[in-house]
């Protein structure tokens, strides 16, 4: 199982954005950039994320807003938005894909997965984290309803 959490940081920390419940532990942040990191899990095991930080809301609303590319071409590629880091994806067929994150020095993760399975789960992460989004910041609901809504025709995609 393919699991995918992005965490904040807050106050020297970060935190995972489902164990934020109150909008007190936010008032500080500053939502046009949110420090955080992106954590990969493969059976319950971290294989990416740990070391690599970046502006979390750009980064998941660059992969949402572009991710039709990846059902009508079978790959996607996306930079993160502070770092010389590429996310590429590329469906290898009709059950397979395969992830590549890397720098110009550094390849963090060359992976296959299941397609169903890391879709499911690589589209669950982001819709967590705009229910965090959702939640908190009221001043962009309208844009953040948009990715949602991207999101679940995704979803819809994988079904059929």
């Amino acid at each position: 199982m393919i699991q995918f959490k992005s965490l904040i940081k807050m106050n020297d920390v970060y935190i995972e954005v489902q164990e934020i419940v109150s909008a007190l532990q936010v008032e500080n942040l500053d939502w046009e950039y949110i420090e955080g990191k992106i954590l990969i899990f493969y059976n319950g095991k971290e294989i990416f994320g740990s070391e690599i930080t970046d502006d979390i809301n750009w980064f998941w609303g660059f992969i949402v807003d572009g991710f039709d590319v990846f059902f009508e071409q079978g790959t996607y590629e996306v930079g993160f938005p502070s770092q010389a880091i590429h996310f590429s994806l590329t469906q290898i067929n009709s059950n397979n894909v395969h992830i590549r994150i890397s720098s110009e020095t550094r390849v963090h993760l060359n992976k296959d997965f299941i397609l169903t399975e890391f879709l499911n789960g690589f589209l669950n992460g982001a819709l967590e984290y705009y229910h965090f989004e959702k939640k908190f910041n009221k001043n962009e609901i309208d844009e953040i309803e948009r990715q949602m809504s991207l999101i679940e025709s995704y979803t819809k995609k994988i079904a059929i």
